[in-house]
């Protein structure tokens, strides 16, 4: 199949283009991954893109001559005219950068969102059925949920190292009848403080309170929430927490 291609001899550094490095995958890295997979049990996908490198706009102004069996009006000479490039167009010096930086900005954009919000769910089950130690930072990555920042993208993949490192532990149920019903109840005082931002944002004022309820001596309800109105003492957070 015929493909229409950029002469990138004819560059010229500082003109037409820059950078031109770009990641690129080994084969030591997939049979790496493919190992992984097999180990795991993962479900592995293949994925081709027809004519990458011409989805991505081109990174600076380009021009190429007229090519072979374009036809002109009558009594015009290609060498009068040029071709303005408005796509990525394979041959170019930095044609795979160019793409590489067009796929992961598209990838980021389309999977950071609503896989943050996935993620944050699925934690939220985690945490209310076995992991009580998880409810603070849980809560904490919640909040965000509708505009997530990278900050909190690198905060859930902390999680999940946390979980990788602890997979082996969760609640043992061994009730003692001879213990009652039990409610253990604490307060943070302003944990979230921060004078930079509490201008723009009261809730760095609030207070957190956090519950564990249990019977004969197996947990059975937690729960870490904001407090609904700012404590001005450690007393007053603790009231609250009570209530």
């Amino acid at each position: 199949m015929a493909r229409l291609n950029v002469h990138g001899g004819k560059q010229t550094k500082g003109v037409d283009f820059w950078e031109t490095y770009s990641p690129m995958v080994t084969w030591n890295s997939i049979c790496t991954f493919m190992t992984l997979a097999l180990v795991n049990n993962w479900h592995t996908r293949q994925l081709d893109f027809v004519l990458a490198y011409p989805q991505a706009d081109v990174e600076c102004d380009m021009y190429m001559e007229i090519s072979r069996g374009f036809k002109l009006p009558a009594g015009k000479n290609s060498k009068d005219y040029a071709l303005k490039l408005r796509r990525n167009l394979y041959g170019s010096r930095q044609a795979s950068r160019v793409w590489s930086q067009y796929l992961t900005k598209g990838l980021i954009a389309r999977g950071e969102k609503w896989n943050y919000r996935s993620v944050v769910g699925k934690l939220n089950f985690l945490e209310k059925s076995t992991m009580p130690d998880l409810a603070y930072s849980i809560h904490q990555c919640s909040r965000f949920s509708i505009d997530p920042k990278e900050s909190h993208a690198q905060a859930i993949k902390q999680i999940g190292r946390y979980l990788m490192a602890n997979r082996e532990k969760g609640i043992i149920l061994k009730p003692n009848p001879e213990m009652g019903l039990e409610d253990w109840v604490n307060a943070d005082f302003c944990g979230a403080w921060d004078r930079q931002y509490a201008m723009g944002d009261p809730t760095t004022a609030r207070s957190r309170s956090g519950y564990a309820i249990r019977y004969c001596g197996c947990p059975i309800t937690w729960r870490s929430k904001l407090q609904t109105e700012v404590a001005l003492t450690t007393t007053e957070a603790e009231y609250v927490a009570l209530s």
